[in-house]
């Protein structure tokens, strides 16, 4: 369609064809149809329904001058004088391309947004079928002044055949978290985690810190062997309750217990060995 010169719907050139008048539109109706404003013969005007003929990359809009004829049932759109708006392109399908108000727009068949470009802002939108974004034979790039935001009802899935790494700051600064297929890499200055409720399973852990404090209501461990290396050990404790089945054994370079007050022994069989001297100390001694 072109907004200037005249753009004719195909006709019969066999057929007589009826007088044509200028008239303009003045409202969009169904599909196919609009209202336009006609002469009614005695000097005034009227605004009529009429049917939009089939005229390439036309699309009415309000204040269109365009050629309308009639016949004994309705009036009929076969040509567009001048376009009030920009002037669009059509699809065979029905979807359109056109400028509205300052935006440049591509809309569907039924009529849905698809692309919006308008001041320096652009939208892309698949109304019912899925969006996809592809580059088989290169890389898809999304660079972003400011924020990328990344919002779904559903679910949100990272996939990649080699590694996928995340991380925040400067971009030549190693990334934070490394996956790839056989291990998860995490390296940061400072890692927090807050959950109700969390669960670790794996084959074998190592743990390396020059710290570690553990606060918690209550810590139930089992394990088969534990095993616990220290230059010192400090336990502070209300009370201390320790159950063994079978053996407890002990081999210290040196031992010393106080007791603020009593000490009790009870055992079915008592044996001291001392391969030098044994001293028993106190106000009373008590035996048998």
């Amino acid at each position: 369609m072109a907004s200037k010169g005249v753009s004719t719907a195909r006709v019969d050139r066999d057929a007589e064809a009826p007088p044509a008048e200028v008239a303009t539109v003045v409202a969009l109706g169904e599909a196919g149809r609009a209202e336009v404003r006609v002469s009614d013969g005695s000097g005034r005007t009227e605004a009529v329904p009429a049917r939009v003929a089939q005229i390439a990359g036309y699309r009415p809009s309000p204040g269109d001058r365009v050629l309308v004829t009639r016949d004994r049932e309705a009036w009929y759109v076969i040509a567009v004088l001048h376009a009030a708006s920009p002037p669009g392109l059509a699809l065979p399908d029905g979807a359109t391309a056109e400028v509205r108000g300052e935006a440049l727009e591509v809309r569907d068949p039924a009529g849905r947004l698809v692309i919006r470009y308008a001041g320096g802002a652009a939208e892309v939108a698949s109304p019912e079928r899925d969006l996809v974004l592809s580059a088989p034979n290169g890389r898809v790039v999304l660079r972003s002044g400011m924020d990328v935001a990344i919002e779904a009802r559903r679910d949100v899935t990272h996939r990649a055949g080699r590694r996928v790494e995340l991380g925040a700051g400067d971009a030549a600064a190693p990334a934070a978290v490394r996956v790839e297929p056989a291990s998860v890499h995490v390296e940061t200055p400072r890692l927090t985690v807050a959950a109700r409720k969390s669960r670790l399973a794996t084959g074998e852990a190592t743990i390396f810190a020059r710290s570690i404090a553990t606060t918690a209501e209550h810590v139930a461990e089992n394990v088969g062997r534990y095993e616990l290396q220290a230059t010192r050990l400090v336990e502070r404790t209300r009370e201390t309750l320790r159950e063994v089945e079978d053996l407890l054994e002990a081999r210290i370079g040196r031992a010393r217990t106080l007791v603020r007050g009593v000490f009790t022994l009870h055992t079915r069989r008592t044996a001291m060995v001392s391969t030098e001297e044994t001293s028993v100390d106190g106000k009373r001694v008590l035996l048998g």
